[in-house]
């Protein structure tokens, strides 16, 4: 208003200004994500909030920093849970192994814990255990184009702490994400934050 006022001397248009500019404002708060400076450069992949500062959870996507199916963690669905399939999966005791149909498309996930138990009760009743009996159908999949934002909303609003990422047109597993990746893109901007502030005294001295 002030520079729109200074430039043309409209001082009559000063009423239909600020009726104008605070409608606007008091719109566009509620309505976009980010201003109308900043939207531009979300478009190009930057996600910047309103204050211009840049959130390192936007910055970063669910296949930079998701641990691939390639990683052992792959089973299917009618295979049969012996104790030496078991020993060779890879990582803890609750860590999520995505279990596929016959087409490779995702039916749900378990967890080494949850295959011993099955593999135990199939040992006292005498039938052998799939791998389908241990599965949970009920937790949500992500997509690999997903921020870590939202991933991270995800895990606030449902309480869990890993999910399978999945191809949104194949329904086939990529990968696994956890809280622990969340935290290490946080981490990986600290870090450089802690570098810049270690450079620019330096540079400052030298200067």
């Amino acid at each position: 208003m002030v520079f729109t006022l200074e430039l043309t001397h409209a001082w009559p248009a000063m009423l239909p200004l600020v009726i104008a500019s605070t409608a606007a404002s008091a719109l566009s708060a509620p309505v976009l994500k980010r201003s109308v400076l900043t939207e531009k450069i979300a478009r190009r992949g930057l996600h910047l909030t309103r204050e211009y500062s840049t959130d390192p959870l936007e910055t970063f996507f669910v296949r930079e920093v998701m641990q691939p199916v390639e990683h052992g963690r792959l089973l299917a669905a009618h295979e049969t849970a012996t104790h030496t399939r078991i020993g060779a999966l890879h990582g803890s005791a609750g860590a999520l192994h995505p279990v596929v149909d016959a087409e490779g498309a995702l039916v749900g996930v378990t967890t080494r814990r949850r295959l011993a138990d099955a593999t135990a009760a199939a040992a006292a009743d005498a039938w052998p255990p799939v791998v389908r009996a241990a599965t949970v159908e009920c937790r949500p999949a992500v997509h690999p184009d997903q921020t870590l934002r939202q991933i991270a909303h995800l895990f606030a609003e449902t309480g869990l702490t890993s999910a399978p990422v999945v191809d949104p047109a194949t329904r086939r597993p990529a990968g696994v994400i956890t809280l622990r990746h969340l935290l290490s893109a946080r981490l990986h901007d600290l870090t450089e934050e802690h570098h810049r502030e270690r450079v620019l005294p330096r540079r400052a001295v030298v200067g």
